[in-house]
């Protein structure tokens, strides 16, 4: 009887596994930026919408988790190369927002603004490398990251020589813009 219920419980997890293995989770996660980019917020909302948008990607990023957990290896690469490209376009979109920009120091503001290009850059990068065929949202936000990185200006490596190390880079230099801002500006 045992070995009856073991096998019928087996049975469970894997049809729970196949089941939570499709697009319906990343398909809202898509819906939601779609909303954000087509309603930007008014300057009251920003605060809330950025907020929002943080929270659309920390979930496409736990996406990729659950995803790599029970989807078959074959299906898990072009599933999360899709989360790859939302996750950069909620990088836009938190840039967009205006959250990222304080007016008061102007090359902290810059560096943040390299840092989210590089950054959507390096996703993107890891959404077009991964699968055997690109998200058609790729080639949507590709000339999105370059207007963005030629604001700044940076210098966006091909997809193959985008490494962590270098995203890591723009990221670094972000930080400590944000942090010598923050320890130059006056206080009242």
């Amino acid at each position: 009887m045992f070995h009856v219920l073991f096998a019928v419980a087996l049975g469970s997890a894997t049809v729970a596994s196949d089941s939570r293995c499709n697009d319906s989770h990343t398909d809202a996660i898509q819906s939601q930026l779609q909303n954000f980019a087509q309603h930007p917020a008014s300057a009251a909302q920003r605060a809330q919408r950025g907020v929002a948008i943080v929270e659309a990607q920390s979930d496409a990023e736990q996406e990729e988790v659950v995803l790599q957990g029970v989807c078959p290896q074959n299906e898990f690469p072009t599933r999360v190369a899709r989360l790859y490209a939302l996750d950069a376009w909620a990088d836009l979109l938190i840039q967009r927002n205006g959250a990222m920009e304080s007016g008061i120091c102007p090359d902290a503001d810059k560096k943040l603004i390299a840092s989210v290009a590089a950054d959507a850059w390096f996703k993107l990068a890891n959404a077009a490398t991964i699968a055997p065929k690109p998200p058609a949202l790729v080639a949507t936000l590709v000339p999105q990251v370059q207007a963005l990185a030629a604001q700044v200006p940076i210098t966006l490596p091909v997809f193959n020589d985008a490494t962590s190390y270098w995203e890591q880079q723009y990221k670094t230099a972000g930080q400590k813009a944000v942090i010598d801002c923050a320890s130059q500006t006056p206080r009242p």
